[in-house]
């Protein structure tokens, strides 16, 4: 996507924490499966455009990194608490 060859959000271990978290998608011991997962849940309101591809790459990923957080999430400080299905 950064190149603009694809049409996929790339997620990385955070953006797939966030979305598991939020209840879009189920945890998998098996990274490939779960990352195949989030594709398909995702792929028909993915937006078209290479910037916002990236935008949202950009977003999971902070998201996961500064408040997801693997231990001692921040779910005090998060924005979508009301509808997260993990809320500590």
């Amino acid at each position: 996507v950064f190149a603009g060859t694809a049409r996929l959000l790339p997620l990385d271990s955070n953006g797939l924490r966030v979305l598991n978290r939020i209840g879009l998608i189920s945890a998998d011991k098996n990274y490939s499966r779960m990352y195949r997962r989030a594709q398909e849940v995702l792929a028909p309101s993915l937006p078209t455009g290479q910037n916002a591809l990236i935008a949202a790459h950009q977003l999971l990923r902070r998201h996961g990194q500064e408040l997801c957080k693997t231990n001692v999430p921040a779910c005090h400080l998060c924005p979508v608490r009301p509808s997260c299905a993990y809320v500590t």
